[in-house]
């Protein structure tokens, strides 16, 4: 059984991966979580929020630039960010590499134009997209996380 998506870091430690590879864990519905969204652009920000709304889910703060990213990560403590990669006010990139450097969250990026995430294995949403394949880069993003070494090794003391 995993953890709320609110639990904090260390929970997350504990989680069952062979569980996620499962077909019905793949393809049962996500619940709501917990997302920072990164975009420069107001009005995109606007109707991704509204989609993730419409999805079930919540959005914690809306960021326009680097700086903001790293604080809204901060202070809200996401399930999820979903960052567009390239940033007026800096790079969304350069601030999911700060998050995690404190904490690990899973992450998608997005990008009008393509993009070289310069993180092996980053989920990249190439805009325009469908809700669909919003709900499969969210799908994709959670399974990386919760496949990811750090979390699926045994805790060293």
């Amino acid at each position: 059984m995993t953890p709320p998506p609110h639990a904090a870091t260390e929970a997350r430690t504990s989680i069952d991966c062979a569980a996620i590879d499962s077909d019905a864990e793949r393809n049962a519905p996500m619940r709501g979580l917990n997302i920072l969204l990164v975009d420069d652009d107001a009005m995109i920000g606007e109707v991704l929020a509204e989609m993730l709304t419409d999805l079930g889910h919540r959005i914690c703060a809306i960021a326009a630039t680097e700086a903001e990213a790293v604080s809204g990560a901060m202070r809200c403590k996401p399930d999820l960010m979903i960052v567009d990669a390239r940033l007026s006010g800096g790079s969304g990139v350069a601030a999911v590499e700060r998050i995690l450097s404190v904490n690990p969250i899973p992450y998608l990026f997005m990008s009008g134009a393509g993009v070289e995430a310069g993180r092996p294995g980053a989920i990249v949403l190439s805009k325009p997209f469908r809700e669909a394949d919003l709900v499969g880069a969210i799908q994709r993003a959670l399974v990386a996380f919760v496949g990811s070494e750090s979390l699926c090794s045994p805790i060293r003391a």
